[in-house]
């Protein structure tokens, strides 16, 4: 009985040891699991929202914008500084630390981390600027892109593996020589160009672009639009008045205002027809109704407050005039009279009682502030549009823009609007963006013919990091302008 006992006692204590020893083995591969999963490659994004909670929500949406960036351009074949700069991936590094402070093991991973996207990125353009070198030898030498290759190559993210150029020699020097001989050909056609002048630039100084800037707005079509016609008839045209012509005309767009949508609110336009419908609307002038008020975009935010003014008629449906007048304050009406400065305050509240929705607020307010409008010039100008879709027919466009810019016209450009992040493009009909091309000079030093694109993005230059910029105005080689480019619009008088 007692020996029973104690076999009995001695299985239960075997029993417990294996199951403590089991559970203990359990959690303990569950605590590593979660370890590596956590903060990896794969789940870095959720790594920083769940562990980086108590911070600041801008630093932390800062950081995962930066991540992004960063992962997107190592899975891609996007030539981007943000990941081949060392100061950029510092700064990303510091942020890491400085919003997740308590967990310093993970700060190395996450160096480990950056480093392995940016090995991948090296990789990636090392195998980009390969892909490049006989395209780019269409048109001038590919010097620039070989010295780049190297020094990739070079780099400690590139340490022990093949190199690509090794027996490669004669195949290069044959393109160099291709490409010089290319580029002099090019020379002699491409002379130097600048069609800007007044309104497009000032009338006491041609050195002084007086650059439009669509804001938050989303009507580059519109601004092009403005820019050639101004260009022609030689007063500053409102784009503000052309989008909203634009979208009066739309069947399209008038069936999402149907169901809401706010005219302020609309993103897309085609340049061609802008221009056909404001010359049929009748011209506005700029200082009628002024669309690029560079302090005002700056600091008032020009889409929203235009967006504020079509929800001040809704949010007033019903009202009395009293509410009306009270609502009408002295920091309302400023605002107001920076998009329409011929207003009186009585002339604000009698339009907004008078207009049956928020649509026809907008199209009260303009009219109002266009009267008189211009019309002669419907049967003087007419606007022509190409388009192309692959690199050859794009190169053959770029011959009617030489043709245009030779008899001093400016031209309006659709194109993908990476270019001018990115000197490569996948996809011309990605990101698409409006702008005009309004010169052309050959760069003595890469030999690439290079076209001025006048952006509608104020006079900074932040965003064309790769190319020379004046004031908001860029110079993109052909070579790649030629990828990005879907179409372009012209006036002619008739």
């Amino acid at each position: 009985m007692l020996k029973n006992s104690f076999n009995l006692k001695h299985d239960w204590f075997l029993f417990m040891s294996k199951l403590c020893f089991f559970t203990s083995l359990f959690i303990f591969t569950i605590l590593i699991k979660n370890t590596f999963a956590n903060l990896s490659v794969n789940n870095l994004d959720s790594f920083i929202t769940n562990n980086c909670k108590n911070n600041d929500d801008n630093d932390r949406e800062w950081l995962l914008h930066k991540v992004g960036a960063v992962k997107n351009c190592a899975n891609s074949k996007a030539y981007s500084r943000i990941i081949t700069e060392e100061k950029s991936l510092i700064n990303i590094i510091e942020k890491f630390k400085k919003i997740c402070p308590n967990i310093h093991k993970e700060h190395i991973i996450f160096e480990n981390i950056l480093e392995y996207y940016r090995g991948k990125a090296v990789e990636n353009q090392i195998n980009f600027l390969l892909s490049e070198l006989e395209r780019i030898s269409e048109f001038r030498s590919p010097q620039y892109e070989i010295s780049q290759i190297k020094k990739h190559l070079s780099s400690r993210f590139y340490k022990n593996k093949i190199n690509p150029l090794t027996g490669k020699e004669k195949y290069l020097e044959d393109l160099l020589k291709k490409g010089l001989q290319n580029s002099e050909k090019r020379r002699k056609s491409c002379t130097t160009v600048n069609n800007l002048k007044p309104p497009l630039v000032s009338e006491q100084d041609r050195n002084n672009y007086k650059t439009r800037d669509q804001g938050s707005s989303g009507w580059c079509f519109a601004y092009t639009a403005a820019d050639l016609l101004s260009f022609h008839i030689g007063k500053d045209i409102s784009a503000r008045d052309i989008a909203n012509s634009y979208y009066k005309g739309s069947t399209i767009s008038g069936i999402k205002e149907l169901f809401g949508t706010k005219r302020s609110s609309h993103r897309e336009g085609l340049i061609n027809v802008a221009v056909q419908r404001a010359l049929e609307h009748g011209l506005c002038l700029e200082e009628q109704l002024p669309s690029s008020d560079f302090e005002f975009t700056a600091d008032k935010n020009f889409s929203d407050t235009l967006n504020s003014l079509e929800q001040l008629k809704i949010d007033l449906s019903g009202s009395t005039l009293l509410d009306k007048q009270n609502f009408c304050t002295e920091e309302f009406y400023k605002d107001f009279s920076e998009l329409f400065p011929s207003f009186s305050k009585q002339d604000l509240i009698s339009i907004i009682t008078k207009s049956s929705n928020n649509v026809s607020l907008m199209e009260n307010l303009i009219e109002k502030q266009c009267t008189p409008r211009n019309n002669v010039w419907l049967n003087k100008l007419e606007i022509t549009s190409t388009k192309c879709l692959s690199d050859s027919s794009c190169k053959n466009m770029l011959d009617l823009v030489d043709q245009e810019l030779s008899n001093e016209n400016i031209i309006g450009l659709g194109y993908n609007a990476t270019i001018l992040e990115t000197i490569n493009v996948e996809g011309r009909l990605e990101n698409m963006h409006a702008s005009s091309i309004v010169g052309r000079k050959f760069n003595e030093f890469t030999g690439s013919c290079e076209y001025l694109i006048r952006n509608s993005q104020g006079t900074g230059c932040t965003q064309s990091p790769f190319f020379q910029c004046k004031q908001g105005h860029i110079y993109i080689p052909e070579e790649y302008l030629i990828k990005a480019m879907f179409e372009i619009d012209y006036i002619k008088k008739k």
